[in-house]
């Protein structure tokens, strides 16, 4: 009640702090725009008719560059926004690569070890023969991959043009 920040009647809060952190108008405050509807003894008869119209223009010209410079404004926040969020998405999926690498290098070194153990105590051996299951095994899913791939595209261009007899 006592409180100097009230809002007026029929102003919600909400709008009382939307008009405190609203940006001002360029529009000055004793333009036409600014005015009521004028009456009819000024409704654009007589010689300052041509000077009311040029005040107008201006503050329409005016207007318009406040409002085109928020646009600009707002499309500079999203484009910085943008940048933020997809420079810190790249760097959470090079973490997310650079701890699965990790791991993956910790398990094959971990399993090159014990094969060396069963292997007599020949580490040599255990990271040959580690070595070597990764990479055929590696190779093979290649393949498989890039079977299972030509076969599908294969399948798609037949099921698209039927069967050609040769």
């Amino acid at each position: 009640m006592g409180s100097s920040h009230a809002p007026a009647s029929g102003d919600s809060v909400d709008d009382t702090v939307r008009v405190q952190t609203a940006p001002r108008s360029p529009i000055p405050e004793g333009s036409a725009a600014s005015d009521p509807a004028p009456s009819d003894a000024t409704s654009g008869k007589g010689p300052d008719a041509a000077q009311r119209l040029a005040g107008d223009l201006r503050s329409l010209r005016a207007a318009i560059q406040w409002f085109l410079a928020a646009r600009r404004d707002q499309v500079k926040l999203v484009a910085r926004q943008a940048i933020i969020w997809t420079v810190a998405i790249g760097l959470l999926v090079l973490m997310a690569a650079t701890f699965a690498a990790s791991a993956c290098v910790i398990l094959v070194l971990g399993i090159a070890g014990g094969v060396g153990e069963l292997a007599g105590g020949r580490p040599w051996l255990g990271a040959l023969i580690t070595g070597g299951i990764f990479v055929l095994g590696g190779a093979g899913a290649g393949y498989l991959l890039l079977w299972k791939v030509r076969q599908r595209f294969r399948r798609k261009t037949l099921e698209r043009y039927g069967r050609v007899e040769r």
